[in-house]
């Protein structure tokens, strides 16, 4: 019997079977977190050229482990006459502690850095380089007492780069600190005059108890990146540090230059303090040119802009990169640039786009470029973007501006995220709302003809679609009283999920709100909702009006208006779904976290008869809270409409919209049964958020639950978190509408 069907059972008969229904969702999500997800792809080519390659790596939630499983695959290619042949496909290996794994150009050598824990429990990072079948060397690189721990992919700073040579490789680690000791450490009592010629010593004593800033969550003591280099060229691979940059300023995203006389990189200003970066591209940094001499420093890009991910040409005569302002809304509509790195002249290929109709292009809305982005002839540029309710491929030619859209395998709401292009071919991940990941190949037609491009799937004979699930996309338009002022044309969609069994069924509805505010469901797999609607639930991700993909207009529509347009739109968009045949009325239920929890908890209190159950990821409960607690204490003020600056401090004004705006002030009004869940290491919405709130509703006796998550940050991802998580929700909406 299907879940749905047995949740239609109960309606009717009031049997209690919520144990089996348990097991059902407990079966549901374990056969559904077996989708691995790639985390990235590389192409590369047998030393005769004879061959394609296709390096991934993927990462699996092991249930069992309770930890992700991270392996490698290969898939060997041709291409001839225009058409890929598959000829093999190694199995999954999987990859042990291993940070990076990264080929050189010519294919000879590559370089794998691990971290692994020696039998005194310390962690240990070595870089081996291989050359083919054999390990050249293996260099304990904290030994050398040069640098600390070596950055990760974390998305934002870490980095590891072969040079053009293979001479050479440049990374980013941690910078080294003296040791700190206290005043009254035997070693330091008895201190002579010549002890105070030592400033690094001197510094240390005391020190232990000093605040050493981070960035933030999810990237927890990682105070002050710096950029490193391992030169393999004499007897003995040495390792160096570049150490011209100012002191005040933390590198990543670090780059060789086509000449390996000198190194691009972008740097992020300390000053005056550090604010959460992760999910922030709009942070004050520059793009820094640096000869590896120390010589001389040149700094691209304006002091009032946030600059990310910079790219090279083939040829080595252009690079591109993204920039923001470095304020204002979190996710905001980039420019795309390109300096020409023979004059080291700037113009702007794609400038921001305010507002796009229909499918036209609505601006560039992406964190990250592709390592590698252009094709051969060095004038185009690849990478995904968010369009409306989509993730969609695009070539941009630098020379003429033109953006032309990519087709994508399959038809309908989807996302397709290109990972790698290298001599024109391109590997791409597919996903769909019921269709989990596979990797396409394709070649990149010539000029004028992109959208021809024909996809290979790589693995054809998986076939992993959902197809008890149906997918279809909502556009909404608000009527009178939703309409936006300034922006009065602005409209809105959803992606709605249902069991596709529905002839004689009308299901439970999950109305579900994206975080940020200013981000976006693209389309793409995600668990949750899948596996929610194999449990006999519909499914609506609801797309505001603020959210990306719909240019900035959209994004500058919401500032002001958090608790009202948001909480609108998606209460416009449930009510509307209603008017199907699809959904029991009766039984319509809520979720969000962060900014989503936000609007569930207004949703809760602002139309209290509606939602029978609700539950809060990590949600901000209170403007008045976050605004003193959070990394990232410029999203209330700049939510809110209200300027942001280092040295502000809330006055009466700031705390009177922080309290309007914020869930709690319709804390009276909540009848509805609500669970929150939250993770004890988030530092973008402190647990003490929800915490308040519980305790709130507690005290008026409304049914509510507190789920606490040990060691988990805001995303609430690893992987026991979030498997307990999943069977806790449905377990809860059951519950409540049956």
């Amino acid at each position: 019997m299907q879940p749905y069907r047995i949740i239609k059972k109960m309606m009717s008969t009031g049997k209690v079977i919520k144990d089996y229904l348990v097991e059902e969702a407990i079966s549901i999500y374990r056969e559904y977190s077996r989708f691995p997800v790639v985390s990235s792809a590389k192409i590369s080519f047998r030393e005769d050229s004879s061959h394609i390659i296709v390096n991934s790596e993927s990462t699996q939630r092991d249930l069992e482990r309770r930890e992700q499983v991270k392996f490698s695959r290969n898939h060997i290619l041709t291409h001839e006459h225009g058409k890929y042949s598959i000829l093999c496909r190694t199995p999954p290996t999987e990859l042990s502690k291993e940070l990076w794994n990264k080929e050189s150009p010519s294919g000879k050598l590559r370089c794998i850095i691990r971290r692994v824990t020696n039998q005194k429990g310390e962690e240990k990072d070595f870089i081996e380089i291989w050359e083919k079948t054999r390990k050249i060397w293996n260099i304990d690189a904290l030994s050398k007492e040069i640098h600390g721990k070596i950055y990760e992919p974390d998305g934002q700073f870490g980095s590891l780069e072969w040079s053009a040579t293979e001479k050479r490789l440049v990374y980013i680690a941690e910078k080294k600190l003296p040791k700190a000791t206290s005043y009254f450490d035997a070693k330091n009592t008895s201190r002579t005059p010549d002890d105070e010629t030592k400033p690094s010593e001197t510094k240390a004593r005391g020190d232990q108890h000093v605040l050493h800033e981070d960035w933030g969550e999810m990237l927890v003591g990682k105070h002050h990146p710096i950029v490193a280099i391992l030169d393999l060229e004499g007897s003995t691979p040495e390792i160096s540090l570049l150490d011209c940059v100012s002191d005040d300023v933390s590198l990543g995203q670090v780059r060789w230059a086509p000449d390996e006389t000198g190194l691009v990189m972008v740097g992020w200003s300390h000053e005056p303090w550090r604010l959460g970066l992760t999910y922030c591209p709009i942070r004050k940094s520059q793009l820094y040119f640096a000869q590896t001499s120390g010589e001389d420093i040149k700094c691209f890009g304006d002091e009032d802009k946030a600059v990310r991910s910079p790219s090279f040409s083939p040829d080595g005569k252009k690079i591109v990169y993204m920039d923001n302002p470095a304020s204002g809304p979190h996710y905001q509509c980039s420019r795309l640039l390109m300096i020409d790195w023979v004059n080291k002249e700037t113009k702007v290929v794609l400038d921001v786009v305010d507002q796009a109709k229909d499918d036209e292009f609505a601006g560039v809305f992406v964190h990250s470029l592709p390592d590698r982005c252009w094709s051969s002839d060095s004038k185009r540029v690849l990478f995904s973007t968010v369009s409306r309710s989509h993730l969609v491929p695009v070539v941009v030619n630098t020379e003429t501006q033109k953006v032309t859209r990519i087709k994508s395998p399959e038809s309908g709401v989807s996302a397709l995220q290109i990972l790698d292009v290298h001599h024109d071919h391109i590997v791409a991940q597919f996903s769909a709302p019921n269709q989990p990941q596979y990797l396409v190949i394709g070649y990149l037609p010539p000029e004028g003809e992109e959208d021809t491009i024909e996809w290979v799937k790589l693995d054809a004979e998986l076939n992993h679609k959902l197809d008890g699930i149906t997918v279809e996309l909502l556009k909404h338009k608000p009527i009178d009283g939703m309409i936006n002022e300034e922006f009065p044309d602005l409209e809105f969609e959803s992606i709605f999920l249902r069991p596709s069994e529905c002839a004689d069924s009308k299901f439970p509805l999950v109305v579900w709100s994206h975080g940020g505010p200013h981000s976006a469901f693209m389309g793409d797999f995600q668990l949750y909702p899948a596996a929610m609607c194999s449990c006999g639930f519909a499914v609506l991700l609801v797309n505001y009006r603020g959210s990306i993909g719909c240019g900035q207009n959209s994004i500058k529509s919401l500032l002001g208006k958090i608790g009202h347009q948001d909480v609108q739109d998606v209460q416009f968009a449930a009510e509307s779904l209603l008017k199907l045949d699809y959904i029991n009325e009766n039984h319509v239920t809520v979720i969000g976290g962060s900014h989503g929890g936000f609007i569930t908890l207004h949703l809760i209190g602002q139309y209290p008869d509606f939602y029978k159950a609700a539950v809060c990821r990590n949600p901000v409960t209170s403007l008045l809270t976050i605004f003193g607690s959070s990394d990232i204490p410029d999203w209330a003020f700049v939510e809110c409409g209200l300027d942001f600056k280092h040295g502000k401090v809330a006055d009466m004004e700031s705390l009177e919209t922080f309290w309007k705006m914020s869930p709690t002030r319709y804390v009276d009004q909540v009848i509805t049964p609500t669970m929150f869940m939250v993770g004890t290491a988030d530092l973008r919405v402190p647990p003490k958020c929800a915490l308040e709130y519980y305790k709130a509703l507690k005290a008026r006796k409304i049914p509510v639950r507190f789920m606490s998550y040990a060691e988990n940050s805001h995303p609430l991802n690893k992987v026991d978190a979030e498997a307990d998580a999943f069977v806790n929700i449905v377990s809860w909406f059951w519950y409540y509408i049956c």
